[in-house]
C-alpha cells in the first residue's frame, strides 16, 4: 500500500498537443524535454482537473483561452478532449477519475462526461457517471442538481465514498514561480498555502515562522546554502497594509549588518525561495508539480532545490519538469524516475528511458545529464506506444493493487 494517496497512472487524449499517451507516475516522477515538447501540457492536465473539480469546466477551460486552444486538432476536426486519473490511497482502495468534453454546434456549448469509480475490498465498488449533469449511475443517497458545465465530484465528495478523491484532486498544486512576484509588496494573508506564481511567499514565511519553526529553520538554512552572505530571513511589514520577505546579511561588525527586501534580491534567489517555500508551506499538496527549477538559478542551487524534492517525495507525490542535464545527474536520482518527452509531427510522446540509454547509464558509461547533453537520451517510444493505444478514458475501472482484474 503506498505510504500516501498517488497518481498511479493518467490517461489522456487530445489535450493540447497530446493526442493520446497514458502515463505511469511515481512518488517521484521527473518529464526531461527540450522547450515546447509538451512537458508542461503534461502537467497543465492536472491542474485542468483541478480546476474543472474545484471550479468549473466552463472556467477552467476560459482560463486556457477557451475549447479550441486546449484540444488536440486532427486537421480541420477537434476531437473530445478526455482525461483519467488512477489514484491508489494507503487503505489500499483505488480511485478511477475521469472527464471528458466535446462541443456542440461552436466552441461555447460544452458536453461534459463525468465518471468515479472506487474500487473497496473484496471486489466492491463505489461508482457514480453522468453525462451534460444527467445521472447514468447516481450517487446512493443523494440527488445533487448538477448544472451544465459543472463536475458532480463537489456534490459527490457530501458522502464519505467520493470525499477523499475530491480531497486529493482539489489539492494539486503546480509552481512556476515568478520573480517579479515574489519581490512585489504584498497583501498580509492566512498563508497556509504558496500560490503558484509565489505571489504570497512573505505570507508563507510569516506562517511558518509563528507555528512552525523547524520548518521555518530549514528554509533559511537551504536559502543560506545557496546564498552564503545570507545570515538570515524574515518579514518586513510596509505600513500595515503590506509585508515582503527581507533578507539579512553581514557586515564588517554586528551593529553594520545590513537587510535587503526581496525587490533588491537576484531572480535566482527568489526563484530558490519560492520552491523551499513550495516544499515546506504548511498544507502539503496531494502533487506537488516543480516547472524547471533550473531556470535562471545556479547550478549549485538546482542540485539543492532537486534533493528538497526528493526529500519531499517521501511524504507526498513530485512532478518536476526540466531539460536540465545538473537536473538529471542529481547523484540520488534513479533512471527509474525519468520520463522522456519528445514531439514528433506536432505530437507529444512521453516515455520511459529506453532499455539502451539505461544500460549505459547503469555501466556508467554515460550518466543521464551527458545523454541529454549530446541528445541520446532515448525514449522507449514502443512501450510509450502500447500504452498510449490503450487509452480509454471510460474503460474497465482499475482495480487495487494485486488485486486480478
Amino acid at each position: 500500500m503506498p505510504a500516501f494517496p498517488k497518481i498511479r497512472e493518467v490517461h489522456i487524449r487530445n489535450y493540447k498537443s497530446i493526442e493520446q499517451a497514458v502515463v505511469r507516475l511515481g512518488d517521484l516522477t521527473v518529464l526531461v524535454g527540450a522547450n515546447g515538447s509538451g512537458k508542461s501540457n503534461f502537467v497543465d492536465a492536472l491542474s485542468f482537473v483541478r480546476d474543472c473539480v474545484a471550479d468549473s469546466v466552463e472556467q477552467a477551460v476560459a482560463r486556457r483561452g477557451g475549447y479550441a486552444a486546449i484540444t488536440w486538432r486532427h486537421g480541420s476536426s477537434r476531437g473530445p478532449v478526455g482525461i483519467r486519473l488512477v489514484i491508489d490511497f494507503p487503505t489500499g482502495d483505488v480511485a478511477d477519475y475521469g472527464i471528458e468534453l466535446t462541443h456542440e454546434g461552436d466552441f461555447r456549448s460544452l458536453v461534459v462526461e463525468e465518471r468515479c469509480v472506487v474500487a473497496r475490498a473484496g471486489g466492491q465498488f463505489d461508482r457514480f457517471s453522468l453525462k451534460n449533469g444527467v445521472f447514468i449511475e447516481g450517487i446512493a443517497g443523494i440527488r445533487p442538481q448538477i448544472e451544465p458545465g459543472h463536475l458532480a465530484l463537489f456534490a459527490a465528495s457530501a458522502a464519505p465514498e467520493y470525499r477523499d478523491v475530491y480531497a486529493f484532486l482539489v489539492a494539486i498544486r503546480s509552481y512556476g514561480i515568478v520573480p517579479e512576484k515574489v519581490s512585489e509588496l504584498q497583501a498580509p494573508g492566512v498563508g497556509l498555502q504558496l500560490l503558484p506564481d509565489g505571489s504570497n511567499a512573505a505570507s508563507v514565511l510569516r506562517r511558518l515562522e509563528d507555528t512552525d519553526s523547524d520548518r521555518f529553520e530549514r528554509v533559511t538554512e537551504l536559502v543560506q546554502s545557496v546564498v552564503p552572505d545570507v545570515t538570515g530571513i524574515g518579514i518586513e511589514p510596509f505600513g500595515g497594509q503590506f509585508e515582503t520577505v527581507r533578507f539579512d546579511e553581514a557586515g564588517p561588525t554586528p551593529e553594520l549588518s545590513v537587510s535587503f527586501m526581496a525587490a533588491s534580491m537576484s531572480e535566482g534567489t527568489l526563484r530558490v525561495l519560492g520552491f523551499l517555500l513550495a516544499a515546506y508551506q504548511p498544507v502539503l499538496p496531494s502533487v506537488l508539480v516543480i516547472e524547471e527549477p533550473e531556470a535562471n538559478i545556479h547550478p549549485a542551487a538546482a542540485e539543492v532545490v532537486t534533493s528538497v524534492l526528493m526529500d519531499v517525495s517521501r511524504r507526498s507525490q513530485v512532478l518536476i519538469t526540466t531539460h536540465s542535464p545538473e537536473v538529471l545527474d542529481y547523484d540520488d536520482l534513479s533512471d527509474d524516475v525519468f520520463r522522456v518527452v519528445a514531439k514528433a509531427d506536432g505530437r507529444t510522446a512521453i516515455a520511459p528511458i529506453s532499455a539502451g540509454s539505461r544500460e549505459v547509464i547503469r555501466d556508467h558509461l554515460y550518466s543521464p545529464g551527458e545523454l541529454l547533453r549530446i541528445n541520446e537520451l532515448g525514449a522507449d517510444l514502443v512501450a510509450a506506444k502500447q500504452l498510449s493505444d490503450g487509452v480509454d478514458v471510460f474503460g474497465p475501472p482499475a482495480r487495487r493493487i494485486g488485486e486480478a482484474a
